[in-house]
């Protein structure tokens, strides 16, 4: 399931997972989820198992969103590319699964398991400029007259 800018969720037999494509300067949005599908269809065809062709999905998706015009990004550029895919396991099965789960229900299930955010501690107040310096006190001048 994808999430747009989150990352996606794949529910198998063996648990659920997030892939996390890696971030890029985006020109046109347009394509990605056409292109991840691709992607995902291609390592499928190549024989590979579901949790590694949808790293190629994810990779392909990212690099079409790099670029002006669709599904115009190169092999070799998709292949660097996955290798900067995360993948995370929210949850493994020891015995498989059977079912229906529902695209809100899935959602659900990856912010349950998803680790709580680390509390970021406020930062600490500024300190105080210093104090500036009194300005000395005057000088007392002997005013004399002029002989």
């Amino acid at each position: 399931m994808t999430r747009a800018s989150a990352p996606l969720l794949l529910l198998d037999d063996r648990g659920l997972i997030t892939v996390e494509p890696p971030t890029l300067e985006v020109a046109d949005h347009r394509g990605a989820g056409d292109s991840l599908f691709a992607g995902v269809v291609s390592g499928l065809v190549h024989g590979e198992e579901p949790r590694d062709a949808i790293t190629l999905g994810a990779a392909a998706g990212a690099l079409n969103v790099t670029r002006h015009g669709l599904g115009s990004g190169d092999a070799e550029t998709m292949a660097r590319l996955r290798d900067e895919v995360i993948v995370n396991v929210i949850a493994a099965f020891d015995r498989p699964v059977s079912g229906r789960v529902t695209p809100d229900g899935l959602a659900a299930l990856a912010e349950q398991a998803a680790p709580e955010p680390i509390p970021t501690p406020s930062p600490a107040p500024a300190p105080a400029p210093p104090e500036p310096n009194p300005a000395p006190p005057p000088i007392p001048v002997r005013r004399e007259p002029l002989p």
